[in-house]
């Protein structure tokens, strides 16, 4: 009896094996490792993607360069080392902290590109609320909590957060996030007499806008490199000329208050997204213009491109080149 037992055991086991080595490598491939995958990216139609009350119609269109970027796991990790047009970057914090941080400078991003084309336009807009956000993790506090309260008070600015603080030894934090609601107690650390929560945090503004503005923003964007193409779309949407032309307009970098463009990161796979797409125009950062000519060869790229500084230098490019 204990000889069959042993033998049906010993059969049985033969057939397991392989399928718990298939298991076993499908879970060690799926393991997430600390690392973010960066490849080659695409754009995105911002004229389809804004609308503006009563707008000027635009005969062109305006795209903003995106990167595509991923968790890692065993298997894209290997995936990775043999292609020339991904790269692992170390994380010094975990994928969702970094795409919090990514999320509030785009919003961050857009809101300075809106206010900069509705001033140049001569339109008006209105800020209605501040809002605090916890700009990256603090123990078990998240980037992109939402401050709502200190000891029940409402918060709409850093001015009120620090003097409520003040003279405290520990207070309770109250935060939102992802629809729902935290409360902790933190201690108060001072430096030079002023209270301190230990937070980074990062103001974020909402604005009423004349004429009325509505903009779609896919849940997976983050970051700030779309605002120049922001502001370009919704200023041509905000004037009486037709700014496009009938071009295709495709561009990178972030854009300060003042319209000045500054450098931005991925360059590298923003351009590999290109290779055999038709466009017109090409703004980049000047910033990142040698960036952009050592891409080109040694990807073998030949892509034409407008290196720029300032948003007025944009327009007035478009202004004057010919289709």
């Amino acid at each position: 009896m204990f000889n069959k037992l042993y033998v049906n055991l010993k059969n049985n086991i033969k057939k397991i094996i392989p399928i718990l080595t298939i298991i076993v490598v499908l879970i060690v491939l799926n393991i997430d490792l600390p690392y973010t995958l960066y490849m080659k990216g695409g754009m995105s139609n911002l004229s389809k993607k804004i609308s503006v009350k009563d707008e000027n119609i635009n005969t062109g269109e305006y795209n903003a360069l995106y990167v595509l970027s991923s968790k890692v796991n065993v298997f894209t990790y290997l995936l990775s080392k043999l292609r020339s047009d991904m790269d692992l970057v170390y994380n010094e914090n975990d994928y969702e902290e970094d795409f919090n941080i990514n999320k509030l400078l785009l919003i961050n991003s857009r809101n300075n590109a809106l206010k900069l084309a509705y001033n140049k336009a001569g339109k008006t807009y209105k800020i209605v609320k501040n809002n605090l956000y916890v700009f990256n993790d603090y123990d078990d506090i998240k980037a992109l909590e939402k401050i709502e309260k200190i000891d029940g008070v409402d918060i709409d600015n850093i001015d009120k957060l620090k003097e409520l603080l003040n003279s405290k030894d520990e207070v309770e934090l109250e935060t939102t996030y992802k629809n729902k609601t935290y409360k902790r107690k933190l201690k108060v650390k001072y430096e030079n007499n002023e209270g301190k929560l230990g937070i980074n945090l990062i103001n974020i503004e909402d604005i009423e806008y004349s004429p009325d503005i509505k903009i779609l923003i896919d849940d997976n964007e983050s970051g700030s490199s779309s605002g120049l193409m922001l502001a370009l779309t919704i200023y041509d949407k905000l004037v009486d000329k037709d700014i496009s032309n009938g071009l295709k307009i495709i561009g990178t970098g972030s854009i300060d208050l003042d319209g000045n463009i500054k450098p931005i990161d991925g360059l590298k796979y923003k351009m590999l997204g290109l290779k055999g797409k038709k466009y017109d125009v090409l703004f980049i950062p000047y910033e990142n213009k040698e960036e952009a000519n050592n891409i080109n060869r040694k990807y073998n790229l030949n892509l034409d491109f407008v290196p720029i500084k300032t948003f007025d230098e944009a327009i007035s490019y478009l202004l004057n080149v010919k289709k």
